[in-house]
């Protein structure tokens, strides 16, 4: 080999091996975060490469993704001059990240400059999505529900929600309320399911308590994001009380000319009930003197009707009756009559 032929040689040699490989400038992996949904619309940038090479030849860049269909959710804008290049990394117009649906991505990027790679992995993008939450929804759609339960002990169950609380978040937990209404103190709601119960004693004889009553719920998640609805009640009046007679002991006077037979005799007493709407009903009794033939002599009473009897006087089946206890005093002919119950 002569000498040019051994000069050009040694030049080939130094264009070849003498040539620097393109870098990155952040060699590291990079992670970026995003929150999902409208907070980060289409076309944000979320990043921009660059890599160089100090040759000043032009640089290109090739692209992996993780999950691979993910390509689908960027564009990647390309900027090169000699020696550089920078690649500004965009979510795609109408896309929209979901933490429910893909929660992070990944971006490799590799750089060539036509003789070298700039390594085999090249640099690595990370961009993880926010759970930022969806509003919770009721399913059916309702802006209140109603029961019907009777008046009763704190404790005492009155129902449970008719529709499922609906949430886009996953694994998310609600909490429920109450926020206000005209039952707050007598109404609780379970925190975790929405099931109603009376928080304390719900007793309809007493007069201050209406019949019903309705309070507000709020329906939260973990990012506070609520649902609002209300609960109505309608406390019925249970027949927890037996009427009473007023007053419970009666005595009365016979006229002295009665004589064995005579009869029958009808006086009336007062039964009462404390229902929530207290009434006043009217028993007769009615009874005679003995006979030779019928010593006890039977006694009646007759309840009053219903329509005038109070709400528990109406439908109790164990109505209080009133016993008359009779005695005749023979000898000076006056008798007097005695009755209680």
């Amino acid at each position: 080999m002569n000498a040019f032929g051994l000069l050009l040689f040694f030049e080939v040699i130094h264009i070849v091996y003498g040539n620097e490989k393109p870098v990155f400038t952040v060699t590291q992996p990079t992670t970026v975060f995003f929150d999902e949904g409208t907070n980060t619309p289409a076309g944000t940038s979320l990043y921009t490469f660059t890599a160089t090479d100090s040759d000043l030849t032009l640089v290109y860049l090739s692209y992996e993704y993780d999950p691979v269909e993910s390509s689908d959710m960027f564009e990647i804008n390309e900027t090169q001059t000699a020696g550089e290049i920078t690649a500004e990394v965009k979510l795609k117009d109408l896309r929209e990240f979901d933490y429910e649906v893909q929660n992070a991505y990944k971006i490799y990027a590799r750089a060539y400059d036509g003789v070298q790679y700039s390594g085999l992995s090249g640099v690595l993008l990370n961009i993880v999505i926010n759970d930022i939450g969806e509003t919770p929804t009721l399913d059916p759609p309702t802006t209140s529900q109603s029961f019907s339960a009777e008046e009763g002990p704190a404790g005492s169950k009155i129902g449970d929600p008719s529709f499922v609380v609906v949430d886009a978040d996953s694994a998310e937990i609600h909490t429920w309320t109450v926020t206000g209404g005209t039952g707050e103190d007598f109404v609780n709601v379970n925190v975790l399911n929405g099931t109603l119960t009376l928080r304390k004693t719900y007793d309809r004889e007493n007069t201050a308590l209406t019949e019903e009553v309705y309070v507000n719920i709020s329906i939260a998640d973990r990012f506070g994001l609520t649902v609002e609805t209300a609960y109505y009640v309608t406390f019925s009046d249970t027949n927890d009380n037996i009427p009473t007679f007023s007053p419970s002991y009666y005595t009365f006077d016979i006229m002295n000319d009665l004589v064995y037979g005579d009869g029958p005799f009808t006086f009336y007493v007062l039964a009462t009930d404390d229902g929530d709407t207290p009434l006043t009903g009217t028993a007769t009794i009615e009874f005679g003197l003995p006979t030779a033939t019928d010593p006890t002599h039977t006694t009646t009473t007759l309840i009053p009707p219903q329509s005038t009897g109070g709400d528990e006087m109406a439908s109790n089946t164990e109505m209080v009756g009133v016993m008359i206890a009779c005695c005749f005093i023979a000898g000076s002919g006056l008798g007097k009559q005695y009755g209680n119950y």
